[in-house]
């Protein structure tokens, strides 16, 4: 179950567009790599025995969502004090992890808090694919009690093709263009 905090303390799934849903929502997650929704937040203690352990995902480009971790981890620890149940194996996933240049939490603040409330750490990009299929990988060989090698995780790994965007064309470049027909100019 992934579970994804937004800056308005609600949760979305990894593969809808960014940050457009409105409720907490727990998630399971599917061989492809999409995520769909599992259970409702509310629901939570009605139904955790059905779900798998919550993985706490949060947006590393939006430091709200990562200040909303305490309140979903103290909704899932008040489940599980509830129930009498000791805490499941619980993750902290970064997301948008490509987007190196736009992040707000740190990775030395992401390791800290997983650190400090006993969770296991990854960073991954639902957008690129990067690190999803090796996330949940680890995730299940942990939950199985399978110790991976590190060539057993590497073979899980999907190879990310970086694209090269210009986005330094002067307005000169552009004008000509324009002359030229290739394009237009907007002033």
């Amino acid at each position: 179950a992934v579970l994804v905090s937004r800056a308005d303390g609600a949760s979305q799934p990894l593969s809808t567009p960014p940050l457009a849903r409105p409720y907490a929502t727990f998630f399971s997650y599917t061989r492809t790599t999409s995520v769909q929704p599992a259970v409702p937040c509310g629901a939570l203690t009605l139904t955790r025995r059905a779900a798998p352990p919550p993985q706490l995902c949060y947006d590393i480009s939006n430091y709200q969502s990562f200040q909303n971790l305490d309140d979903w981890l103290r909704l899932v620890h008040g489940t599980f004090r509830e129930r009498g149940e000791e805490m499941p194996y619980l993750g902290l996933l970064a997301n948008k992890a490509d987007l190196t240049h736009l992040r707000t939490v740190k990775p030395d603040k992401h390791n800290a808090f997983a650190d400090e409330n006993a969770m296991y750490s990854y960073f991954m990009s639902a957008k690129t694919g990067d690190n999803v299929t090796t996330t949940f990988y680890r995730i299940a060989a942990d939950l199985a009690g399978v110790t991976l090698s590190k060539s057993e995780v590497e073979v899980q790994s999907k190879t990310v093709t970086a694209v090269i965007v210009n986005h330094t064309k002067t307005d000169q470049e552009n004008e000509e263009e324009a002359k030229k027909g290739k394009g237009c100019v907007v002033m």
